[in-house]
Parts: C-alpha cells; structure tokens; sequence
C-alpha cells in the first residue's frame, strides 16, 4: 500500500471512530461485479453467503445493471441493489 493511501485510510478510521451510529451495524452486502453468466453462477452460491446472516438480518446484493437481467434466479428475501458501474465511475 502506498504511502498516501495509508494516510487517507488513517484519516477516514478516525472520523469514523467519532460518528455516533443510533444502533449497532446488522446486515449483510455481497457484491456481484460480473456479467450475466457470473451473475447465474452467483445465483447458485447465494444461499451459503446467506447463512452468514445473523437471524433477522437482511441480505443486499449490490449488481452491475448488465447482470440485473438475472436477478429473477435469487432466492426471494434477498434485496437487489442495482448499479450502473459506467455512470458510477
């Protein structure tokens, strides 16, 4: 790692240490960064990340619009977040 990043990540730990959040952290994000054909390959793989879950925290995958297209494959209880990696960039 270099040197500015290492300084940048000292900086954001200790703003972060500052924020007073109003609950604890729960939930769960996985991140789907492929194409179509990954994406349905994800699908298959869901239900073990989805055990990472604590009872009654939610799972969120975030997907590339592109892959979004089979998203339907998900077990329902998941939630879909999509992103446009082109406009995000």
């Amino acid at each position: 790692m270099s040197f500015a990043l290492r300084i940048t990540d000292i900086f954001i730990r200790s703003r972060c240490r500052k924020l007073d959040r109003p609950a604890r952290a729960s939930g769960v994000l996985l991140l789907s960064c492929g194409g179509l054909g990954d994406t349905v390959l994800f699908s298959h793989v869901l239900p073990r990340f989805r055990k990472l879950a604590e009872p009654g925290e939610g799972v969120s995958v975030l997907l590339r619009s592109d892959g979004a297209k089979t998203a339907f494959l998900f077990p329902s209880g998941a939630e879909k977040i999509v992103v446009d990696f082109t406009r995000l960039r």
